[in-house]
């Protein structure tokens, strides 16, 4: 090969490598930023959270309390195609859980009840992975959260200091717990819990899709 050539390909491949270094290690010191008063939080969190998290290859279905203790394993899907599950919500009053998952190649949603049985078919629309907030309150721009009053001001819940819409798009998946005292979102792969004014967020446990009931 043309050592010209081979440097301009060395030259490249460091490019790269410094590139994805400086994204791994911004994306930990967003993590670490974010951990405000964490401890503080814990003893006022209750209820279960039912969520995604990937084994191995595949996205499975699991719940866990709310302060973090008593994961539980739910459900495991088995399709040729695609086997994972997205987007499991509890239904309204809690005695059943909702999911996305493929059966025969197209995607479907399915319900189930609370410790990973009786599945079924639903006759709803598959949820295809939307990661925006779930409620109108609660503000998405640039990987940051905000909550938003009825007079439209704003109160930061988390700041992302680094925005890429491929590689690092901050927090996503935000909802309220069930009485607006907290803010639930996924940040990086993993579950946090912020209070409404952004005073105090705990990391619960790597997931996605994180849906949150009393």
């Amino acid at each position: 090969m043309d050592k010209k050539k081979l440097a301009g390909i060395i030259i490249v491949v460091i490019i790269l490598a410094f590139s994805f270094f400086n994204l791994f290690k911004n994306k930990t010191q967003d993590i670490e930023d974010f951990e405000i008063n964490p401890n503080e939080i814990v003893n006022r969190l209750r209820g279960e959270i039912v969520y995604v998290k990937r084994d191995g290859n595949f996205f499975n279905v699991y719940t866990i309390s709310a302060n973090g203790n008593n994961e539980k394993f739910l459900y495991h899907n088995v399709d040729a195609i695609n086997s994972n599950c997205l987007c499991p919500e509890w239904s309204e009053n809690g005695s059943r859980i909702y999911f996305t998952a493929m059966r025969g190649g197209r995607w479907k949603a399915f319900s189930m009840n609370i410790d990973g049985g009786d599945v079924i078919l639903e006759q709803k629309e598959p949820c295809l992975g939307d990661v925006g907030p779930k409620d109108k309150d609660i503000l998405w721009e640039r990987g940051s959260l905000f909550r938003v009053d009825d007079k439209g001001e704003r109160t930061i819940i988390y700041y992302h200091k680094n925005f890429n819409s491929n590689f690092n798009v901050g927090a996503n998946s935000a909802a309220w717990s069930p009485d607006k005292n907290f803010i639930i979102f996924e940040l990086n792969g993993f579950i946090f819990i912020a209070d409404k004014d952004g005073r105090s967020m705990k990391e619960i446990i790597m997931g996605s899709y994180p849906n949150w009931k009393y």
